[in-house]
């Protein structure tokens, strides 16, 4: 299965509601699914039961999945942002995940392809 996603999931499902919020709860770990996705759509669904609910207005922070490309030594579980989607750089973004000889390489790709030596 795929992350789940908050634009992914049907709120009005218990199981589905909280389901995104729980995802990379510790980003230190680097995987975004903690538990098998079966025990956290019960969580969510308990959550539900016990009167949680989103309230989008209210939301401080929104999850950010790795690129489909990341290898595994990139930032595998995402980031949790204190910034809206639509506000985020998301170049600034991928550069902050990527590691200190990939920026380099990059780096040195791009001087190259602007000097015209590709």
């Amino acid at each position: 299965m795929s992350i789940p996603l908050q634009d992914n999931l049907n709120p009005a499902d218990p199981e589905e509601h909280a389901l995104w919020a729980l995802v990379n709860i510790n980003e230190d770990l680097g995987a975004p699914l903690l538990l098998p996705i079966e025990n956290m759509r019960a969580w969510s669904k308990h959550l539900f039961d016990c009167g949680f609910r989103h309230h989008k207005d209210l939301q401080e922070k929104w999850y950010i999945p790795p690129a489909d490309d990341t290898p595994l030594y990139g930032a595998v579980g995402g980031k949790w942002s204190d910034t809206p989607p639509e506000e985020r750089d998301e170049a600034a973004e991928i550069l902050a995940n990527l590691p200190t000889g990939v920026k380099a390489d990059l780096k040195a790709r791009l001087l190259a392809e602007d000097a015209g030596e590709v």
